[in-house]
């Protein structure tokens, strides 16, 4: 009874303290833990992204109004409303044109500095709570993890020893219990009163807080980030000297920098005077390491927005960016008495900014996507009066590749009217398949098959008698099968091996009749040419069995085969055949 009158009041006062994430974390856990009875799979599904941007929102709106000491009735009617809002953004995507992930990412910055938005903060609080903010939510994935791993235990061991099955569906309903109730609260408890204490190293020093984190920083992320400093800085250099441009794949290895750096000058602000030389070093003057960086991010970003439009990944970067060119700015100017608030707080305002609206990641690359593929159809001559003509032109591989990358961004994108736009009146509308472009709608603009490569070339004979004369005796091997995944393994009882020397396969077998081994090169570019070259039957169908001569003492009947021909590449994926060797 003592432990559950003292449980009792702690549940009472998270209750009082954040109301609204708690209905937010009750109504979740309800719509998960009733299944299919109730509440159907999209209301599921877009009631928990709602509810959990609104338990986020909720909080930061619950701290900022408690850091300001208002009362309970006003600030539970504000956080609802700010709550309710995040709820709309998230919940359907589709009506608002909005991003589930920046709108999470920019609400979860917002939560670590929504206490502070006001006048006389001390940074070693805003560093504080930040830092228990961050093992809360560590601890209540720990704590909803433990007990989701008990309860799978359980439910294991009444299926082992007494038979007892309680299905699937009764399964999904009790871990929702971890996932949607105990881990969140268990996080809110977590989440400290006093958001004005400031870290004192002095109070902390030797203890679990002060020497982990001194460790971290001091001799894990300050000497990684100058490390990677220092090869973003070099690979800056190549540019120059060869005068090219940054590749695509620049703007993510940036954008991780330019977050894990500020993080770690972020994490490094109590041991900015006590910590190594190096990590002072870096405090100082971790602002000088990122206009460089910066500015490839900005080139990189821009080369791929010209030559392939905005997405909403690019959209990301572009947000990066431009977050981590007025970081810059700001440590320069504000150099040691720069404000964290400031620094994370930017990141928040960017992040909702672009999480909806016409100018937000969504709406935005709908209206890039949708010109490029408008011009595209209309260049490839696939439009009559703006609508899709009823036969279409046939499109090389790499056109089919640009036109099906345009339908699979507007379709992540929610914007299938804009795809449906250029069906003719009357014609019935072509579903994705759940996110992705389905073949239907692939075959309808013209762009299967996109994935077979220029190079590709496949054969397969029809089933039918072919005959080849030759002189003299001989005898029939085979058949034989050849993979990519059969080159140099082991050699099993029976079964050929194959090598490879440059462009020709070496097969080795050894006969049941114990006549010694047969080795036969297959000649990799010669038979793809035959592939390359080959024209169907006469009347039509699929073509004969190629009959190729490999060499004085043995003739290859092909009866299948696949593989890339091209200057770079002469590479045979499959192949299927028979030998006859002549004696």
């Amino acid at each position: 009874m003592n432990r559950f009158a003292n449980f009792m009041p702690e549940l009472i006062g998270l209750i009082r303290r954040f109301p609204v994430p708690v209905f937010c974390s009750l109504w979740a856990f309800a719509i998960n833990f009733d299944g299919h009875s109730f509440f159907g799979s999209s209301l599921r599904e877009n009631g928990t992204f709602g509810l959990a941007a609104g338990f986020v929102a909720g909080g930061a709106a619950h701290l900022f109004l408690e850091s300001r000491k208002w009362s309970f009735v006003p600030s539970l009617i504000l956080a609802a409303i700010v709550a309710g809002a995040a709820w709309f953004l998230a919940y359907d995507p589709v009506l608002l044109q909005s991003h589930r992930l920046y709108l999470f990412l920019g609400l979860i910055m917002l939560l670590f500095v929504s206490p502070y938005l006001r006048r006389s903060v001390e940074q070693g609080a805003v560093w504080l709570f930040g830092l228990r903010v961050g093992l809360a939510a560590l601890l209540a994935i720990v704590v909803g993890l433990t007990l989701m791993l008990g309860i799978y235990a359980i439910i294991t061991g009444l299926k082992f020893l007494f038979g007892i099955d309680l299905g699937g569906s009764v399964e999904q309903q009790i871990f929702s219990l971890p996932v949607f109730l105990v881990g969140p609260l268990f996080g809110l408890s977590m989440i400290p009163e006093d958001v004005d204490e400031a870290i004192n190293l002095s109070d902390q020093k030797g203890g679990l807080l002060e020497r982990g984190v001194s460790i971290l920083v001091n001799y894990i992320k300050v000497p990684l980030a100058f490390i990677y400093a220092l090869l973003l800085h070099a690979y800056a250099v190549k540019i120059i000297v060869q005068q090219s441009m940054p590749h695509g794949e620049v703007g993510m290895v940036v954008s991780l920098f330019a977050i894990a750096g500020t993080l770690a000058w972020l994490l490094a602000w109590p041991f900015r005077d006590t910590g190594t030389r190096l990590l002072k070093l870096y405090s100082r003057f971790w602002f000088w390491f990122l206009p460089v960086p910066v500015l490839l991010l900005a080139l990189a970003v821009w080369q791929r927005v010209s030559d392939y439009g905005m997405t909403q990944d690019r959209y990301g970067l572009v947000l990066v960016a431009l977050w981590a060119g007025l970081v810059c700015v700001y440590l320069v100017v504000r150099r040691r008495f720069a404000d964290m608030r400031v620094v994370i707080g930017s990141a928040a305002l960017l992040l909702l900014l672009g999480s909806f609206g016409p100018w937000g990641a969504a709406e935005t690359t709908v209206k890039s996507q949708f010109a490029r593929l408008e011009k595209f159809l209309s260049d490839k001559a696939m439009l009559e009066n703006g609508k899709l003509k009823t036969v279409l032109p046939s499109l090389s591989q790499e056109e089919k590749k640009q036109g099906h990358s345009m339908l699979q961004v507007l379709v992540g994108a929610n914007a299938d009217d804009k795809i449906y736009a250029f069906l003719p009146e009357g014609e019935k509308q072509i579903s994705p398949q759940r996110g992705y472009v389905s073949d239907e709608l692939s075959n309808r603009f013209g762009v299967n098959n996109y994935w077979l490569e220029t190079s590709t070339y496949s054969f397969n004979a029809q089933v039918a008698p072919t005959a080849t004369a030759f002189a003299g005796n001989g005898r029939v091997l085979g058949p034989f099968q050849f993979g990519q995944w059969m080159l140099n393994t082991n050699a099993v009882a029976g079964m050929p091996k194959f090598t490879k020397q440059n462009d020709v396969l070496m097969m080795t077998w050894t006969d049941s009749q114990g006549t010694g081994d047969v080795t036969l090169q297959i000649d990799q570019r010669t038979i793809l040419g035959l592939f390359k070259d080959k024209k169907p039957s006469t009347g039509g169908g699929s073509p004969l069995p190629i009959s190729f001569v490999a060499s004085a003492d043995y003739l290859m009947f092909i009866t299948e085969g696949s593989g890339q021909l091209s200057d770079e590449k002469v590479e045979l994926a499959t192949l299927n055949f028979w030998v006859i060797e002549k004696k």
